[in-house]
């Protein structure tokens, strides 16, 4: 305490610290600004991007349905005006869709057929086209004659990429399962409507367009177009980016996804502590409505990691430099304190004992006699002197000597109270601060013990010693108001008690 209090060194090891701390905290302060501008930066950049991205998927989505909604109105109209009478017209429309639209798989139209009028068809188509109406029951193809049904739409025009194909033709649409709710939607509605999605052998995904075509305003349709369409059109190839989540269906019809693309590559990490952009928009085609979800989760890439490592391992460069500038100027510090504290121990404590020399006991007692003075106290001042001391010095050498005054050294600290201060003003001689006494009395009392502690010292390394202790005692201000005073009133008591000592043997 009273070291700290010399040299003030505690405030300014604070300073230190305090310094480098709020160094160290505005570098971690200002790597963690740091890195939120550019994460935040990054994500807002992000986000723009997906906006930009969403609008385009849709704005293409709802050009593709739009314009292929309008094809297949121009075919149905096609197919009311002239019906299949103009056959060539038909195949010659259909090759320039075609070739002109790529995302339309294949064209064709089915034409109704009652129960009735069922076996004069299958007549004219046998022997023209070689084909008659069927049906498939789920499992197979057959005679469209054997079914209970009143009646049929068999496909009576069929077009793809590269000829006429007659795989399909006369096969009745509503024994389709996915085509004939497709077909009955777009009855109902008048409208164009778009079917369940199913792969085909190439192992394309791809859905129907369906539109109903009535001549001479009939109550039920007399055809049906369809329009077989690629799923992968709907979306802009050059709109997709990694991580991007896309989905479309029709509403309500989660199920069946017209287009799916899932996300690849995106860690549990990722997910957890990276946000997710999302949008949907609905898109009305004919009778129905489409679905668009679109999702992105943002990666690491995404918010520059690499960036954000170098930051990370710059601020930790710059940390540690200021560590190792701050370790640099504590340790010269330490080493300052530790050197100053050595020279206050030479100049205020004992080598051998430890305790208070004879200027820091001065001081001490005059700090003490100021302090009863203010406070109206009394100190005692006891004044000690070994007996037997110099003979054990000199037979048995000065190295038992010092044992001897380490040893009686501590017996006196053990002996007075905690506040009270003991100092070796030389050679043999002690002295001793008695702080807040109520008398002589205390005084008495610790003389008594303080004989008995030291004279029990018998035996020092292995060798028998007879040692005891003259005491000589002041009281502060019975005795006098100054250092001198006592201390001197406190020798000559001692004296006179060693004296007593000698005469009494």
């Amino acid at each position: 305490m009273e070291f700290e209090q010399t040299l003030n060194s505690g405030k300014d090891k604070f300073r230190i610290v305090l310094v480098y701390f709020f160094l160290a905290l505005f570098s971690l302060l200002s790597f963690i600004g740091i890195n939120f501008f550019i994460i935040s930066s990054n994500i807002s950049d992000a986000h723009k991007g997906f906006i930009t991205q969403t609008n385009d998927i849709h704005q293409h989505l709802l050009q593709v349905t739009q314009s292929t909604n309008f094809i297949l109105d121009g075919f149905s109209i096609l197919l009311s005006s002239i019906g299949l009478e103009s056959y060539g017209t038909i195949v010659k429309y259909s090759h320039q869709v075609l070739n002109r639209v790529p995302y339309i798989y294949q064209i064709q139209a089915a034409q109704r057929v009652t129960k009735e009028n069922l076996s004069e068809f299958n007549d004219i188509q046998s022997t023209f086209y070689n084909y008659k109406v069927k049906v498939f029951d789920g499992s197979r193809f057959t005679d469209a004659s054997q079914s209970t049904a009143s009646e049929f739409y068999p496909i009576t025009f069929f077009a793809d990429k590269d000829n006429l194909s007659f795989n399909n033709y006369g096969l009745d649409v509503l024994s389709l399962p996915f085509l004939a709710k497709s077909t009955k939607l777009a009855q109902r509605h008048n409208k164009t409507v778009i079917s369940e999605p199913f792969d085909t052998l190439d192992d394309e995904r791809v859905f129907v367009m369906v539109q109903p075509s009535y001549f001479e305003q009939k109550m039920q349709p007399d055809f049906f177009s369809f329009f077989v369409i690629k799923s992968d059109i709907l979306v802009n190839k050059n709109s997709i980016t990694p991580n991007l989540d896309i989905a479309i269906h029709l509403k309500n019809e989660p199920e069946n996804l017209l287009y799916e693309l899932a996300q690849k590559n995106v860690s549990e990490q990722e997910k957890s502590l990276l946000p997710q952009f999302s949008y949907q928009k609905e898109i009305s085609i004919g009778a129905q409505i489409l679905i668009l979800s679109i999702k992105k989760q943002l990666t690491w890439n995404t918010i520059a990691l690499n960036i954000l490592v170098i930051i990370f391992i710059g601020s930790l460069l710059f940390l540690f430099s200021f560590y190792l500038m701050f370790k640099i100027h504590f340790d010269s510090e330490l080493i300052k304190v530790k050197h100053s504290k050595q020279l206050f121990d030479l100049a205020n404590y004992d080598a051998l004992t430890s305790l208070s020399n004879r200027h820091s006991f001065n001081n001490k007692l005059i700090h003490s006699l100021k302090a009863a003075a203010r406070n109206k106290s009394q100190v005692g001042i006891l004044f000690l002197d070994l007996d037997g001391f110099k003979t054990i010095n000199d037979t048995l050498g000065h190295n038992i000597g010092d044992l001897v005054l380490k040893l009686s050294a501590n017996k006196i600290k053990v002996t007075v109270r905690e506040i009270d201060t003991v100092g070796r003003l030389g050679g043999d001689e002690f002295a001793i601060i008695l702080e807040d006494i109520e008398g002589i009395s205390l005084c008495e009392t610790i003389m008594e013990r303080l004989k008995f502690s030291v004279a029990s010292i018998t035996e020092i390394d292995a060798h028998k010693i007879t040692l005891g202790t003259s005491i000589g005692y002041s009281v502060y201000p019975k005795d006098g108001k100054s250092a001198d005073e006592l201390l001197n009133l406190a020798d000559k008591r001692m004296y006179i008690d060693k004296n007593y000592k000698k005469q009494a043997s």
